[in-house]
């Protein structure tokens, strides 16, 4: 079901995203970022024409605030922000939440790993020589096709070639509407 009303949590990139989609559905749409920016990272010349849209299509934002409470009340959705204020709502959305998924008994392989996750050297490897870690889990960058690039420069170190990280000029793009794309610092 499409919701007359939702509150997406994180005006981040994946919040955005998705505040887009519903927008043009017709929801109507409040942004909530902790921040005192939107899309914070992005130049605001780029990001200006896609807030500038979604304000257009109703899209409320609601920045420097957090939510110290969500329950459930009947059919809605009851949420608090810091400042006391409280939005009722049909649907809540939580984004920007990441978490490092660090494998079951990563214990007994000897790899060193925390909070941030598993360290690794220039060629992708953990401190344990024949166990490599590519993706979220490295914490170098939190793109996919970052994950797929590393998963083969492992299958090319492995072959004994040289494994070549080079991220100074990443591709990227937000698929909002309209998008953003870019590649270089």
């Amino acid at each position: 079901e499409i919701p007359d009303k939702m509150i997406i949590i994180g005006g981040n990139v994946e919040g955005l995203e998705f505040a887009a989609i519903f927008a043009y559905m017709g929801v109507d749409v409040t942004v909530i970022e902790q921040l005192d920016n939107l899309l914070d990272g992005t130049d605001k010349d780029l990001a200006k024409p896609v807030l500038d849209k979604l304000k257009s299509l109703n899209v409320t934002f609601k920045t420097g605030l957090k939510v110290v409470s969500a329950e459930e009340r009947g059919n809605s959705l009851i949420i608090r922000l810091d400042t006391e204020e409280i939005i009722e709502t049909s649907m809540v959305l939580l984004t920007g939440i990441r978490q490092m998924n660090i494998p079951d008994g990563i214990e007994k392989t000897g790899v060193n790993y925390s909070s941030l996750g598993i360290p690794v050297n220039s060629c992708l490897q953990t401190n344990v020589a024949n166990i490599f870690a590519a993706g979220d889990i490295n914490g170098i960058h939190g793109m996919a096709h970052i994950a797929i690039q590393q998963g083969m420069l492992i299958t090319e170190g492995l072959k004994g070639r040289p494994v070549v990280r080079d991220y100074k000029s990443l591709p990227r793009a937000i698929f909002t509407m309209p998008e953003i794309a870019g590649a270089g610092i």
